[in-house]
C-alpha cells in the first residue's frame, strides 16, 4: 500500500545509496511509565516525530520487522528483538517486563534518514504490544500486533498467578509508600578506627626511617627493625592509597616501646594482611607482650597452598584455629577480641565472626610485636601487613563489621555506597539506635486528642523508642502535665488532668531515639536519585547493612556515586504470600499461590515460599 512521505525522503530512497535506519517508538499506557525508543542505527538518534523529541537508543537496538495487514481483520503479529536495558528511559527492562509495564502499549515504526532528519519519516507500521518475553539475561522479544488488536475483547476478570499482580503501594495493594531521604557520605577507614579510641594505631605508611607513627594520639610509636624504605609496599585498603609494609626474608617485625596500655582487661587487636607463604611450620602476626601466657595471633599451614589462623597463649599452648581455610595471596581483615569477664575470645575475618574460644589471661607486660615472635617461635610472617590497631575494649561485631565495610565500600563506586544518616533518624550509622530531632508527628484539628509518634519518613513508631522532649508550636511540654506516652508510641494530650484537643494548625514534634531498621530492611527496595550524576534514575536494592549503613544496588547505577549525592529510598515487595503476611497486608494480596495444579494433588506454590 502507498505510504505518505516527504518529497525529500522519497528522492533519497530512490537514489543509488541511502543512509536510512529504523526507529521503534513504544508508548506504554501504564501511568508513570514514559515512552521510549529503539533504533537499528549504530548510534543513538534524537528525533521529533511531531509529538516531542525522543532519544532512540542504539545500545538496546532491535531487529526491524514487518506486519502484513489482511482483509479479514484477523490480528497479525510479528516479533521485535532487542537487548534488555538497565533503566526505563533506555528501553525494555527486566523489572518492567515483570511488572507488566508494556502490556497494551502502542507502537509505531518509522524509517528515517539519520544523516538528515529534517526529511521527516515514513510510517512503516503501527499497532499494539502483545507479550514481552525475556529470552535470557541480555535479550528480549516484543510481540507486536496490528491495529486490529483493538477490536479484540479484553478479559473482564483477572487471571490467577502465583505472585501478586498488584504493584507495591498502588490502589490494589494499599500499602503506604514511605520515602526516607539521605545523602551519600564518605566513611573512611581511619575515621572508623579512631571512633573506637584505639590505644595504638600504626598505619605503617612510612617510606623512610625506623619509626612507625602512632595515629591513635596515645603516643605509642613502633620501631621498624630496619629502615622503612626496605619495607614499603602497596597498602591493603581498597578505599585508600595509603601504603603498607611487606615482610621480606629476614623480617624481624615492628615493636612498640614498653608500657602500651593493654592489660588483662578487655581488648581487641586488629590488622590487615595479605600473606604469601609460611616460611616455617608456624608464624606469628601479633604478640601482645613478651611474657609467657600473653595473647598471640599467628597462622599455620592447612594445605600446601592454604593456611589457618591460630590463637595462642604465648609460650604455652594453642587455643583454637580459624574455621576458615584461607588462600595465600588474598587480602583479609583480621580482628581478635577478648572479654575479660567471661574469658571469651572472638576471631573475625573480613568483618564476620569466624570462630570462638575461651581463656583467662593473666596480666601481661612488655612490648607489642607485629609480624614476628622474637622470644618463642622466632618465625616471621611472610607477606604484606597494614593498619594495625589495639583497643582497650572488646569491640562489638557491629563495629568490627563497620571497620571492614569502610575499607571496602567504594570498590564498586557505581553500585555500593554508605548512608550519611540512618533511615528514619538523623544519626550516622554504627549504632542500634538513632536520634530523632524536632520531628513533626501531629497537626491539630481542634477535635483530636491523641497522636501517634512518627519517624522522619512518616512511618509509625510503636516500639523500641524513648521520648526525650515533646514540643507544640515550639514550646516545650511537660510529661504527665501536658501529655502522656503509651508503650506503643501513642501520645495523649491532656490539660488540667482531662483530655485536650490542640487548636487547628498546631504542630507537635518530638526528640528521642528509635531502634534502627535491621539488616535487609530495604531489600528489596528502590533508590531514587535526586541529585548527582544519576539524578532521575531509580535503582533496585540488592542488600542493606544497617550496622554500617552500606547499601548495594542490584545493578550499577550507570554513573559513579559521589559523596553528597542525595536520594530517597523505600521498601519494595517480593510479591509473595510470606511478604504480605509480614507487611500485615494479606487481605489485599492479588495472588493465588495455593490453587491446586491440574492433577488436583499439588499446590502451585508451597505456603512456605508462596
Amino acid at each position: 500500500m502507498a505510504r505518505a512521505m516527504s518529497t525529500a525522503l522519497a528522492a533519497h530512497l530512490a537514489g543509488a545509496g541511502t543512509t536510512t535506519c529504523h526507529l521503534l517508538k513504544i508508548t506504554p499506557v501504564v501511568s508513570g511509565v514514559a515512552a521510549f525508543g529503539l533504533t537499528s542505527a549504530q548510534a543513538d538518534v534524537v528525533y521529533d516525530d511531531g509529538t516531542g523529541s525522543l532519544t532512540y537508543r542504539s545500545a538496546f537496538g532491535y531487529t526491524p520487522f514487518d506486519i502484513i495487514s489482511k482483509p479479514d481483520l484477523s490480528i497479525d503479529t510479528n516479533q521485535a528483538e532487542g537487548l534488555i536495558a538497565q533503566y526505563p528511559m533506555d528501553g525494555v527492562t527486566s523489572a518492567g517486563i515483570a511488572s507488566g509495564n508494556y502490556d497494551g502499549a502502542a507502537f509505531v515504526q518509522y524509517l528515517v534518514n539519520y544523516q538528515d532528519l529534517t526529511m521527516g519519516h515514513v510510517i512503516l507500521n503501527s499497532g499494539y504490544v502483545g507479550q514481552v518475553t525475556q529470552t535470557d539475561e541480555l535479550s528480549c522479544q516484543i510481540e507486536l500486533r496490528s491495529l486490529t488488536q483493538a477490536l479484540k475483547q479484553n478479559n473482564i476478570i483477572e487471571l490467577t498467578s502465583i505472585t501478586c499482580r498488584a504493584q507495591f503501594g498502588d490502589a490494589r495493594c494499599k500499602m503506604p509508600l514511605r520515602f526516607y531521604a539521605s545523602t551519600v557520605t564518605a566513611q573512611t577507614y581511619k575515621s572508623n578506627v579512631l571512633k573506637d579510641s584505639p590505644v595504638l594505631y600504626w598505619r605503617l605508611d612510612e617510606t623512610t626511617g625506623t619509626v612507625a607513627a602512632d595515629s591513635s594520639g596515645k603516643s605509642h610509636p613502633g620501631t621498624y627493625y630496619t629502615d622503612a624504605s626496605a619495607l614499603t609496599a602497596a597498602g591493603l585498603l581498597r578505599t585508600s592509597s595509603d601504603l603498607g609494609i611487606l615482610a621480606p626474608a629476614g623480617f624481624a617485625g615492628v615493636t612498640s616501646a614498653a608500657g602500651v596500655a593493654v592489660t588483662n582487661a578487655d581488648w581487641t587487636m586488629e590488622l590487615w594482611v595479605n600473606l604469601t607463604s609460611l616460611p616455617e611450620s608456624a608464624a606469628d602476626l601479633v604478640t601482645l607482650g613478651t611474657t609467657v601466657g600473653c595473647p598471640e595471633l599467628g597462622y599455620v599451614a592447612a594445605t600446601s597452598d592454604r593456611y589457618q589462623l591460630r590463637v595462642d597463649v604465648s609460650g604455652m599452648s594453642q587455643l583454637f584455629l580459624s574455621a576458615a581455610v584461607l588462600a595465600y595471596g588474598a587480602t583479609h581483615h583480621l580482628a581478635l577480641s577478648y572479654d575479660a569477664a567471661t574469658g571469651a575470645l572472638s576471631l573475625y575475618i573480613d568483618g564476620t565472626l569466624d570462630s570462638t574460644g575461651t581463656y583467662t589471661y593473666a596480666a601481661f607486660t612488655g612490648v607489642t610485636v607485629l609480624g614476628y615472635a622474637s622470644q618463642y617461635l622466632g618465625y616471621a610472617a611472610a607477606g604484606s601487613l597494614d593498619e594495625f590497631a589495639i583497643y582497650q575494649s572488646a569491640l562489638s561485631s557491629a563495629r568490627i563489621a563497620a571497620h571492614y565495610a569502610a575499607a571496602t565500600v567504594g570498590a564498586e563506586p557505581d553500585r555500593v555506597f554508605t548512608f550519611a544518616d540512618i533511615p528514619g533518624t538523623s544519626s550516622a550509622p554504627g549504632s542500634s539506635t538513632g536520634t530523632v530531632s524536632v520531628n513533626p508527628f501531629f497537626t491539630g484539628d481542634g477535635t483530636t486528642t491523641v497522636a501517634q509518634l512518627l519517624d522522619t519518613a512518616g512511618d509509625v513508631v510503636t516500639s523500641g523508642f524513648s521520648v526525650a522532649q515533646i514540643y507544640r508550636d515550639g514550646t516545650l511540654l511537660v510529661v504527665n502535665t501536658d501529655y502522656t506516652v503509651s508503650s506503643t508510641g501513642l501520645v495523649s494530650w491532656v490539660h488540667g488532668g482531662t483530655p485536650y484537643a490542640p487548636i487547628t494548625g498546631s504542630v507537635a514534634s518530638w526528640n528521642g531515639t528509635i531502634t534502627v531498621w535491621p539488616d535487609g530492611f530495604f531489600a528489596p527496595g528502590v533508590v531514587h536519585w535526586t541529585s548527582g550524576a544519576n539524578a532521575g534514575r531509580e535503582c533496585d536494592v540488592e542488600s542493606y547493612a544497617s550496622s554500617t549503613g552500606t547499601l548495594t544496588l542490584a545493578i550499577p547505577a550507570g554513573h559513579d556515586i559521589a559523596v553528597g549525592d542525595a536520594f530517597t529510598i523505600r521498601r519494595d515487595c517480593p510479591k509473595s504470600k510470606t511478604a504480605c503476611i509480614a507487611y500485615g497486608n494479606l487481605p489485599n494480596m492479588r495472588a493465588e499461590p495455593e490453587l491446586p495444579r491440574a492433577n488436583g494433588l499439588e499446590l502451585q506454590a508451597p505456603s512456605s515460599i508462596g
